[in-house]
């Protein structure tokens, strides 16, 4: 895991909390990301009509997938939040 002040230039302008929101806010956005691409991939699996279904299952589907989004990037993710959190630094950096 890369520690967020190592993204940074060697004569960054951003605060270490700084730094921790702009990781915050990508491991966010990967994780919506993961999220929306896992909703597509559950849309063609049906439920098991002895033991699923119904409007409770229906209510909470998109809620789970979205914990799931929020669990694969909490650990490595698929890579999007390290990219992202450098763009971020690098144009914080720019308008600092």
């Amino acid at each position: 895991m890369i520690a967020a002040a190592s993204l940074a230039s060697p004569v960054s302008s951003l605060s270490p909390q700084q730094l921790d929101k702009t990781k915050a806010a990508a491991k966010q956005f990967e994780g919506v990301f993961i999220s929306e691409m896992m909703s597509h991939m559950f849309e063609g699996v049906g439920t098991d009509p002895m033991f699923g279904g119904g409007q409770g299952e229906q209510m909470f589907h998109s809620l789970l997938v979205q914990e799931y989004g929020k669990k694969m990037a909490e650990g490595q993710g698929i890579g999007i939040a390290d990219q992202l959190q450098k763009v971020m630094i690098k144009m914080q950096e720019q308008k600092g």
